[in-house]
């Protein structure tokens, strides 16, 4: 599985391994740093069936999704993206206007969960 994005004018890819520890719970979290600079940043984000077998939903968020250590709800944040049927596999590719909110951070967050029962 792999996340695209753009750093300068380098796209770069960042790569990861699912390993869901509970279900319905965050089991991977990709974070990275929009800057301040209000912008258009074309977002891709890949995977085979065979890459999501234990995971089936990936949402990206804009903000503060989480405390520190990973736990709490998503608040103060905005949804991206979400897709809920991973288990066939992904291709997910667009522009996102980036307004950067300075309650809000600069981090752009790629998340999977695990399956819920």
């Amino acid at each position: 599985m792999t996340l695209t994005y753009p750093t300068s004018s380098t796209l770069q890819d960042l790569f990861f391994n699912v390993n869901p520890g509970s279900l319905c719970n965050p089991s991977a979290m990709v974070v990275f740093d929009a800057g301040t600079a209000n912008t258009n940043l074309e977002l891709e984000f890949s995977g085979s069936a065979s890459d999501f077998s234990s995971v089936d939903t990936a949402v990206i968020y804009y903000g503060k999704p989480w405390k520190n250590d990973g736990s709490g709800i998503p608040t103060n944040s905005t949804v991206i993206m979400t897709d809920n049927t991973l288990q066939y596999g992904m291709d997910y590719s667009s522009s996102y206007s980036y307004v950067y909110n300075a309650d809000s951070g600069s981090n752009i967050y790629f998340v999977i969960y695990g399956i819920c029962p």
